[in-house]
């Protein structure tokens, strides 16, 4: 989905690939360092609301890494899973899950933040090699 944002065309297949995904199961989210290229420089950390909102603010995209339950449309399934950030305001996030809607869907902040803070608060950036931190 930010590979896409970001203008580089990866097949799905050769993606998993690149990323050891296991099927049925997924892929360590710390396996995002695999996708740093010449291209692209990814960001893999722990991080806090204050920074995420900075990087919004740029229009860049983040890669949240959150425990899927604490959002109402996974009805309390339990495990991890990244969902992109892409806009918020003083009471919403939006954000894209790739295993749900196709558009941005809406949860509250708080929603989000006891999503994100199950799993310690990790998030992802991935930006053109020649942008600006």
């Amino acid at each position: 989905m930010v590979l896409h944002y970001r203008g580089i065309l990866t097949e799905q297949n050769q993606l998993a690939e690149q990323m050891g995904v296991i099927p049925d199961i997924g892929v360590p989210a710390s396996r995002i360092t695999r996708l740093a290229s010449r291209e692209i420089t990814q960001i893999y950390d722990i991080g806090e609301w204050e920074l995420l909102i900075a990087w919004l603010d740029r229009r860049v995209p983040v890669i949240a890494i959150v425990q899927a339950g604490e959002f109402a449309h996974w009805q309390g399934a339990e495990f991890a899973h990244a969902v992109v950030l892409v806009g918020y305001d003083a009471e919403h996030v939006w954000l894209m899950d790739p295993a749900a809607l196709p558009e941005p869907m809406s949860v509250s902040v708080d929603e989000y933040m006891l999503a994100w803070g199950e799993l310690d608060y990790r998030y992802a950036v991935l930006r053109p090699e020649a942008s600006e931190r």
